[in-house]
C-alpha cells in the first residue's frame, strides 16, 4: 500500500504509524518526527490541544517514544529523521 500527502490531511497520526512501520520493516532506526506547519495544525486537531505542549513531546509506542519537532520549517507534511540522517 502507498501513502500519500494527501492521506495525510485525512490523519496525521496514521500517516506517522504508516512510515514508523514501513521503516522499521526496512531495518532503519527512527529518531525523530518532524511535522510542518499545516501538519503540526492538523496533528493539534486530532488530540484535541488548542496550544503546543510545552516542553519536548513524544510519540510512539510505549517504549520507542520518538520527540516530535513541530512547525518544522524546511519540512511539508510529515518527516521521519532516521538514525544515518535520511528522511522519510
Amino acid at each position: 500500500m502507498n501513502w500519500s500527502l494527501a492521506l495525510d490531511k485525512l490523519s496525521v497520526h496514521v500517516g506517522i504509524n504508516f512510515r514508523l512501520r514501513a521503516m522499521r520493516l526496512r531495518g532503519e532506526v527512527p529518531v525523530r518526527i518532524l511535522l510542518g506547519r499545516e501538519h503540526t495544525r492538523l496533528f493539534m486537531r486530532e488530540e484535541g490541544w488548542l496550544h503546543l505542549p510545552p516542553g519536548q513531546f513524544r510519540y510512539g509506542p510505549k517504549g520507542r517514544e520518538l520527540p516530535v519537532i513541530f512547525n518544522c520549517p524546511n519540512i511539508y507534511g510529515v518527516a521521519i529523521e532516521t538514525a544515518s540522517g535520511s528522511t522519510a
